[in-house]
């Protein structure tokens, strides 16, 4: 963290022009109207949703290659040709046919694919899965999808219960605090605590050891330490 009198040299008033007013206040309020420690502050919080978000693309990529890992079995168990994520049986929301739209979950595949495309990469499970968005994997282990949580629950083999809730509880509080990174906003102390908790929670779910992983790479403590 940079030293305090080091910021006698940014004007406070263009990182107010440039940040905008509405989202120096919480911090200017927190410091007691002291500007150079309410930017400090601000520094300080993005230093913490950065090593929040660094458990959350960690995690992620686990919970992808699970559920694909699940879904591939069930795809091949129903004698089902190709990749399930091109949903040839339609039951995740394809269109049966051109003339209509897709739904949901689907709608996040397609958007997937135009940007396998945009980037020129070749159009394989694999590419189109890594361009997915973390809400189409919420939407997979959700009420809605229940179907599919039969096959999906085995890949959380050390959750402490085999209710699909307690899975999709946790990865909707995930996603919500990945959005809330994600829009840049303040991390108040419960979105702090609970933030590397669920995020551990989840880990040890997909198995303890992986949980051991993301908690010796953390630097969510280390920082917390360290606010101004």
């Amino acid at each position: 963290m940079r030293p305090l009198d080091k910021h006698n040299i940014y004007p406070f008033e263009i990182v107010e022009e440039k940040i905008s007013a509405p989202r120096l206040r919480p911090y200017l309020q927190a410091c007691e109207g002291d500007s150079k420690k309410a930017i400090l502050l601000y520094e300080w919080n993005n230093s913490l949703s950065a090593a929040i978000w660094e458990l959350i693309a960690i995690l992620e990529v686990g919970i992808r290659n699970t559920i694909d890992t699940k879904m591939s079995e069930r795809h091949l168990r129903l004698g089902r040709e190709g990749h399930w994520i091109f949903d040839v049986s339609h039951e995740l929301g394809s269109s049966p046919n051109k003339g209509l739209d897709s739904k949901k979950p689907f709608e996040d595949v397609e958007q997937a694919i135009a940007r396998v495309r945009r980037n020129k990469k070749p159009l394989v499970p694999s590419q189109i899965i890594s361009e997915t968005s973390f809400g189409f994997w919420n939407q997979l282990v959700s009420k809605k999808q229940g179907f599919l949580w039969p096959d999906l629950a085995s890949g959380f083999p050390y959750a402490p219960s085999r209710d699909q809730r307690y899975i999709s509880i946790l990865f909707t509080d995930i996603r919500d605090l990945r959005n809330r990174i994600s829009h840049h906003h303040r991390l108040q102390n419960p979105a702090i605590e609970r933030g590397e908790l669920i995020i551990l929670e989840m880990a040890k779910a997909l198995h303890p050891e992986y949980c051991d992983w993301l908690m010796s790479v953390s630097r969510v403590s280390q920082i917390q330490s360290q606010r101004p």
